[in-house]
């Protein structure tokens, strides 16, 4: 069986589609596939989702597919004959359930109570999936599910959006994020490209993705050759900024923007380090567009990766990865 819990934390992020043209759904495959997103859900609450499903997975095979939305066995049997490797319902379909265990087809069922989730996991179920909700001040239903129920992973589907898909991929126990992924406009075919219509899907799923992977600059680091003279420096932004200096093992920080290192470290001309929410993720997605990392730079702490380091430099400045804490 295909390990679809590693393949689910590698990008955290996957495709939704609720399109019944099939030039439509070809064209958002081709953009989810540029996105280096390798899941894809149908949803099968559309009348041809099973042809929709069938020609998509024989076109696709490097794509995994799934049927979302689930209904019924008969759902189930179509699904999977039409090249689903996975299926999930819009509820605690008891028959399903049952229909699925005996034959060993993998089910990810949706739930929206305690109760349900108890349910789901006394039955033996490792992902959940569970609606993306805005929790007004009070904790988040998905983060109180991840962290009472560990290690049960949960994919968080419906309003997943730039303003909290970052919220998601840092949060412990979200295994992924559903994108659903339209085709708004409905006079592109007539008035674009294929090639171009492909083109700006492309970008608004990439703006998704780097709005779940939230980069932003944490810290500059400057090299030098000695104790007192890192010192001397870093007290010399903290003066002119108002920053406090504090001392670590190899640096010393003012504020949290500037690391000058007590001796000459990575980086001809120092080291720029960028935070990230999901820093495996990024090293995943950063890795696709051919960069590399230094693995021997990787430093781990309590099972998750913390700091990364890319291989090559940028102008003379190493490049690190931190984790968003």
């Amino acid at each position: 069986m295909i390990d679809f819990i590693n393949i689910m934390e590698d990008t955290g992020i996957l495709a939704f589609i609720k399109e019944s043209n099939i030039e439509k759904a070809r064209t958002i495959v081709e953009a989810v596939k540029k996105s280096n997103l390798n899941i894809v859900e149908i949803d099968y609450s559309i009348d041809n989702a099973d042809y929709i499903l069938n020609k998509l997975s024989n076109e696709y095979p490097e794509i995994i597919f799934a049927a979302s939305d689930i209904s019924s066995k008969k759902d189930v049997e179509n699904a999977v004959k039409s090249g689903a490797k996975y299926v999930s319902t819009r509820d605690l379909n008891l028959e399903i359930i049952e229909f699925c265990k005996e034959k060993s087809i993998l089910l990810i069922p949706f739930v929206s109570t305690v109760r349900e989730v108890e349910f789901a996991v006394s039955s033996g179920f490792k992902i959940l999936k569970m609606l993306a909700v805005e929790s007004l001040g009070e904790e988040d239903p998905i983060k109180f599910i991840a962290e009472r129920y560990k290690p049960i992973k949960i994919m968080v589907h419906g309003d997943v959006n730039s303003s909290n898909i970052a919220r998601y991929m840092n949060m412990d126990g979200v295994i992924s994020c559903a994108l659903e992924i339209p085709f708004e406009k409905e006079s592109l075919l007539e008035d674009i490209k294929k090639e171009d219509i492909k083109e700006i899907l492309f970008e608004e799923i990439y703006k998704l993705i780097l709005a779940g992977l939230d980069f932003r600059l944490a810290h500059v680091g400057i090299n030098t050759s000695s104790n007192n003279e890192a010192l001397n420096i870093a007290n010399m932004f903290s003066k002119i900024f108002g920053l406090k200096t504090k001392e670590e093992v190899p640096s010393y920080f003012s504020g949290e923007i500037v690391e000058v290192m007590k001796f000459m470290g990575k980086g001809k001309n120092g080291h720029i380090a960028i935070s990230t929410s999901s820093i495996e993720r990024a090293v995943y997605y950063i890795s696709k567009q051919g960069i590399e990392f230094d693995k021997e730079s990787f430093v781990i702490e309590d099972s998750l990766l913390v700091r990364a380091y890319l291989k090559e430099e940028i102008a003379g400045f190493a490049v690190h990865l931190i984790r968003d804490m």
